[in-house]
């Protein structure tokens, strides 16, 4: 499962970690953008194999710590609810080339 409240997160995580995730965007998110790329405080992704899942919320309850799970990780492609359904090997091409692309464009 991945746990987490920001969509830049995710995707940096699949490619990083070479895999996919399905993942649903909450119903509280408010607006879409800054949903995916706002940053804020004491907010992380975890990820854990399903099996651990359990002993995680039980953590996260004992510590009174909220989680939200959003989703699965598998497959090849990022999928963020309707706003965003695109392969990793396209996430990472772009993501890898970023900031040799800005420079080149700011010449």
């Amino acid at each position: 499962c991945v746990v987490s409240d920001s969509g830049t997160v995710q995707e940096e995580c699949c490619i990083l970690g070479g895999a996919g995730a399905v993942l649903s965007v909450p119903a509280d998110a408010g607006r879409l953008d800054v949903w995916l790329f706002g940053e804020e405080q004491s907010r992380i992704v975890v990820s854990t194999p399903e099996a651990n899942y359990p002993a995680l919320l039980g953590l996260a309850k004992a510590a009174g710590v909220p989680l939200l799970e959003l989703g699965r990780i598998g497959g090849e492609r990022l999928r963020l609810g309707e706003a965003v359904d695109v392969s990793v090997s396209e996430l990472a091409k772009v993501w890898r080339g970023a900031i040799a692309g800005y420079l080149r464009g700011a010449q």
